[in-house]
């Protein structure tokens, strides 16, 4: 005995199961395809909010973060430069402002340090040194300005004795090119 399948349906058979399967499911598949429709439309709003959210946002960082690698890289010039014998580094700093009412960021760079030389060898050690500008090629040519700068050296009197020195190397420079950080208006 062989079993049969079902029998295909014929042509009169297959419109009444399509019609009888249509009207049972009818809801369901309009309600579905209503959900895929909203779905799509809440999609497409979403992107066209993010969009111009997203550009304005790049119009802020985008400058800032410019600004910021500049300051970083102008303070590992100071930071990489080779201590004096016997020196060791306790603090680094840097910062980045505005100054005054113009568009210009001021770059600032701070090493402190504590060596068993004595004050007058430090300040010779440090007497000739130059490090380059934050602008260093950028503006140089245009304000006519040297393209490096010299360390301010300070010591600290209250911390320092016979056998220690502390003293505090500074950078400062103004960027002239500010690229529309906010920090710098």
């Amino acid at each position: 005995m062989s079993r049969a399948g079902p029998a295909l349906p014929t042509t009169a058979n297959a419109d009444r199961w399509a019609a009888k399967y249509v009207s049972r499911y009818k809801d369901r598949i309009s309600v579905r395809l209503h959900e895929m429709n909203l779905s799509r439309r809440i999609l497409v709003a979403s992107l066209v909010a993010a969009i111009p959210a997203i550009v304005c946002g790049l119009a802020v960082w985008l400058p800032m973060q410019t600004n910021n690698l500049r300051l970083k890289n102008f303070a590992e010039n100071l930071y990489r430069y080779p201590l004096p014998p016997d020196a060791i580094v306790f603090d680094q700093h840097a910062e980045l402002g505005k100054v005054g009412n113009g568009n210009n960021c001021w770059y600032q760079a701070q090493q402190s340090m504590v060596s068993s030389l004595p004050r007058k060898s430090i300040a010779q050690y440090y007497d000739e040194v130059l490090l380059p500008r934050v602008s260093f090629g950028q503006w140089d040519e245009v304000w006519d300005s040297p393209t490096t700068m010299k360390i301010d050296l300070e010591f600290d009197e209250v911390q320092s004795d016979k056998t220690r020195t502390f003293f505090t190397l500074t950078l400062y420079d103004v960027g002239l090119d500010v690229t529309m950080d906010l920090r710098c208006h």
